[in-house]
């Protein structure tokens, strides 16, 4: 996963994807991109019906110059944002763009509308602004937005206001939206990289896991070649073969000579299908003598690991046979297809009871059961004394499972952030609708009644957006918060002086801000009917005070194509939550299982070697040297050095072992940390082969207890993990504002295997844990 790197000021702020932002904040960007396209194409079908209302006015070629110019450079502007995304070049043609709109508005837009409403070049600056939000850091978008307004109300002053104040109201939205899409923008940028980050906690865990699980199939693999070889030579000297002296004993000790050092070396005996597998498990069971009748349907695309379980169970299934049923023939019939692989092995000897088996019990379970569950398939053994013996071995292609408990919390956290970067946009509107009210109480003939009820709506307006962090707005949450900005629009409506646009402008886009933040806060059964209402009412209320003549359809469009656009980039955050989410926790899955077996081949590599060594040592000498003769394996010394080694192999495989379950214990302490909003980073070196389960149990208690008293304040959560043999130390360390308020958390007290420092206090979490065998706890 790609890591952020350098300064907020320095960074390329354009959300594509690019090598220096997340998954999470790369989505965001194209899908941004996407949106601000979409809607400038829509812009520029709102503009050609403005002008087709106002078409009188737009008689002349000369007026209608700057708004063809504007709508070409609109298409063009569209159409490269939804096919090769929105960067700072094109950003910068539309901030020069939007400056010659400013400069030239009072011959493209109909004197009347300059100072008293809102008009397409008004509308147009926004969509400028937007864009430049989006793509530049404040120290120039800010500045660039501030030209605008100066220079529309300039040359607006100059030619139809009669006074720069009148002139540069009807261009504050200019600012006041851009200034809440900003807050929105900054707020859902940093929301992007938090996950981001959580992802890439994730992404260390589940390579951690990936890299165990690896290395445990690897060993449970290796056991069952071993098994299937080794130890059933070894076994079958020791008990003494009937034909101990002959030809085939000396030929399988070469066999599994060669296979185990072949194999745990890192060779791949597997590899060229499952018909193949097949073949050489039936050679090998027709070289002790068992007669094999055999038949495959189907193509032999399967993958390698699942060919290597099937050959292993089908090899194992012939050894039973050629030992327990008493008769010298068996039956292999594989199939395969687009949905998976069906393979059974049948004979007709003594049968027997199936029933549960024990884990020294290594035939059945080791070498046919766990292989195939392994690789996600099953394995199954019906027989009954006196009848068949039927083995069936079956798997099924599916496809690999999706993330969906990560997909979940991701889009958990980004609806979060969203609604409450919403909320922030809309108080930040919600101000600047009341110093425009401020500055034009004189256009009201109760102002105190109307600036009453624009209070009361933001005080429910901020009261949401704090609630909406704690999940959805419920039903009656949004009734009320709507009730309350329509009794608001009314107010302002019927207060307003008789004739004049300035309370009506008010109204109507006193509703922006709150149909922003529902759509974001609540599922669109709840924000659909609510924006409708706000929409529907300060239409109303235009439709019966407008005095303005025929324009009003020009006029109702901008404004309500000014709410569509709030509310669709709003709206389309649901479906960018949904896809970011799901695309990078697919992203992180992938890195994670590659980095898995980047680092796994290394450290089975090792593993196989280690092994191979103690084979080495003692076993494969012993088996080399009957296969070439120099031993006798019907001699008593050697069958007894095999009876011995076969021993020490079987008590190897079937003890447990707990090396690898520390890390897989301490999940659910992970997950439960997460889950209260702590991200903690997990760090390991070493190797936990050696920690026996007890002090397993005793350090994944310890850790968990401590992990439980990190509070959600808590910042830089640290598990360190160091092992060697069976030794080891756990620290875990936080920036914990609790600490210093409740004191010291509450730790485990020492046991058999664990020591526990806590060095915690003024705001830092430190605790140490220590796990050794008893005899040395007391001098760790």
């Amino acid at each position: 996963m790609t890591r952020r790197t350098g300064s907020e000021g320095g960074r390329d702020r354009r959300g594509a994807a690019g090598g220096d932002v997340g998954p999470n904040e790369a989505g965001l960007g194209v899908r941004m991109s996407r949106t601000l396209g979409l809607l400038r194409l829509v812009a520029v079908l709102f503009g050609i019906a403005v002008l087709l209302a106002d078409a009188g006015w737009y008689g002349s070629p000369a007026r209608l110059a700057l708004p063809a110019v504007a709508a070409c450079w609109g298409v063009v502007f569209g159409v490269v944002c939804l096919t090769r995304g929105l960067g700072r070049d094109l950003a910068a043609g539309e901030l020069l763009m939007g400056l010659v709109v400013a400069g030239c508005a009072p011959w493209a837009v109909p004197p009347g509308e300059l100072a008293t409403g809102p008009n397409w070049v008004l509308l147009r600056l926004i969509g400028t602004g937007l864009t430049i939000v989006w793509c530049f850091p404040p120290a120039v978008w800010l500045p660039a937005v501030l030209a605008f307004v100066t220079l529309y109300t300039a040359v607006v002053h100059e030619i139809a206001a009669p006074s720069a104040l009148e002139a540069a109201l009807p261009a504050g939205a200019v600012i006041a939206v851009p200034l809440a899409f900003a807050a929105v923008v900054g707020r859902m940028r940093r929301g992007a990289r938090r996950c981001d980050e959580w992802l890439a906690l994730a992404h260390t865990r589940r390579r951690g896991r990936g890299i165990v699980a690896a290395r445990r199939q690897d060993v449970a693999e290796s056991d069952r070649l071993v098994h299937d070889t080794v130890l059933n030579t070894l076994t079958g000297i020791a008990w003494g073969a009937r034909d101990a002296g002959g030809k085939s004993v000396h030929a399988r000790c070469r066999q599994s000579v060669a296979i185990c050092e072949d194999l745990l070396a890192g060779g791949r005996d597997w590899e060229g299908g499952l018909m193949v597998a097949l073949g050489r498990a039936l050679d090998q069971a027709r070289a002790t003598g068992l007669g094999v009748e055999f038949s495959f349907t189907g193509s032999t695309d399967t993958p390698a690991e699942v060919a290597a379980a099937v050959a292993m169970a089908v090899s194992e299934a012939l050894s039973n046979v050629r030992r327990h049923s008493g008769l010298p023939r068996a039956r292999v019939d594989a199939r395969t297809d687009p949905t998976g692989v069906l393979v059974t092995v049948t004979d007709h000897g003594v049968g027997f009871t199936p029933g549960r088996y024990r884990a020294d019990q290594l035939g059945v379970r080791r070498s046919i059961i766990d292989p195939m569950g392994d690789v996600g398939g099953s394995a199954t053994v019906r027989s009954t004394p006196g009848g068949p013996t039927i083995v069936t071995l079956q798997w099924s292609r599916r496809s690999p499972d999706a993330p969906a408990v990560e997909v979940a919390e991701l889009e958990e956290r980004l609806a979060r952030d969203t609604a409450g970067a919403a909320g922030r946009g809309a108080v930040v509107w919600q101000l600047a609708l009341g110093i425009v009210l401020v500055m034009r109480l004189s256009y009201y003939q109760h102002p105190g009644l109307v600036a009453l009820a624009w209070a009361a709506s933001g005080a429910a307006l901020v009261w949401a957006g704090r609630a909406s962090r704690r999940g959805p707005l419920r039903g009656p949450a949004v009734a009320g918060l709507t009730g309350l900005f329509l009794v608001t629009q009314i107010a302002a409506g019927a207060l307003g002086q008789e004739g004049s646009r300035v309370p009506l402008n008010w109204v109507l886009v006193s509703g922006l801000g709150v149909c922003a933040f529902l759509t974001a806060a609540c599922p669109v059964r709840q924000w659909l009917p609510a924006s409708a209402a706000i929409a529907a009412c300060a239409g109303g209320i235009v439709a019966t005070r407008y005095s303005g003549g025929p324009g009003i359809v020009g006029y109702l469009s901008v404004m309500f194509y000014t709410q569509a656009v709030v509310q669709s980039v709003v709206g389309a955050l649901g479906p960018m939550r949904r896809g970011t989410a799901a695309a990078a926790a697919e992203i992180a899955r992938a890195d994670a299982e590659l980095a898995a077996d980047l680092v796994a081949s290394a450290k089975i590599t090792q593993d196989r070697r280690a092994r191979l060594d103690r084979l080495r040592a003692d076993t494969l000498p012993l088996l080399a040297a009957i296969g070439d003769g120099r031993l006798d394996p019907a001699a008593d010394e050697v069958r007894a050095r095999c009876a011995s080694s076969a021993a020490e192999l079987r008590r190897a495989m079937t003890s447990p072992v707990a090396g690898s379950d520390l890390l897989e214990g301490l999940e659910p302490a992970l997950r439960a940390a997460e889950r209260r909003g702590v991200a903690v980073r997990m760090q390991v070196a070493g190797t936990f082969d050696a920690v026996p389960g007890t002090a397993r149990d005793e350090v994944v208690a310890a850790l968990s207890a401590v992990l439980a008293t990190v509070t959600p304040a808590a910042t830089a959560v640290t598990v360190t993990l160091t092992g060697t043999d069976d030794t080891g130390e756990a620290f875990v360390t936080a920036d914990d504002p609790a600490v210093a308020e409740a004191g010291p958390p509450v730790t485990p007290a020492p046991s058999a295997w664990t020591q526990v420092i806590d060095d915690s206090g003024d705001g830092q979490l430190c605790v140490e844990i220590r796990w050794c065998p008893p005899q040395r706890v007391g001098g760790a």
